[in-house]
């Protein structure tokens, strides 16, 4: 995960890809932590792709730092 904090709106939705690439892991990685709750996605009403807004990247990002 990055040292610095990550660049994104608090009321933005991320994508599992976008969401990696701003904490600077894999999307893999994100699906992990997904699972384990660390990270809380929601799903799109119209095709149920995950989705991760921006300040639940923040808080992950302060519950590793």
């Amino acid at each position: 995960m990055i040292a610095t904090p990550p660049e994104v709106e608090p009321v933005s939705r991320y994508s599992i890809a976008d969401t990696a690439i701003k904490l600077g892991v894999s999307k893999r990685t994100i699906e992990r932590y997904i699972k384990a709750g660390t990270l809380k996605a929601q799903y799109r009403k119209a095709n149920k792709k995950p989705f991760v807004t921006g300040l639940e990247i923040v808080k992950a990002w302060q519950a590793t730092y």
